[in-house]
């Protein structure tokens, strides 16, 4: 499995069309082939700080998502608003699930 996880900082001036732009995006991606998981979400409009946590079957499904001529078109239109990006991406070699201790 493959995690990518990290932030984008846009520019407050178009946040209402880059809003639309990633609802748009997360409806197309989590009908992907191979994605388990795809969120953008805005943790402060006033800033324009967005968290973006994906998890993705395997590195073809994620090759395969950037590939794609919709997220090549979300980031023509959008990057071009972001102040600082940085995403990366992570391999998990195994799953459990967190318990919280008595």
């Amino acid at each position: 499995m493959i995690l990518v996880a990290g932030f984008v900082d846009f520019d407050t001036t178009n946040l209402a069309a880059i809003q639309a732009d990633i609802r748009a995006i997360e409806v197309a991606t989590r009908q992907e082939d191979g994605c388990l998981y795809y969120a953008m979400a805005f943790d402060d409009p006033a800033t324009g700080h967005v968290t973006v946590l994906e998890r993705w079957r395997d590195q073809a499904a994620l090759d395969a998502h950037l590939r794609t001529p919709g997220l090549k078109t979300f980031q023509q239109r959008n990057l071009a608003h972001a102040r600082q990006v940085s995403i990366k991406a992570y391999d998990a070699s195994g799953e459990r699930d967190v318990e919280v201790p008595d």
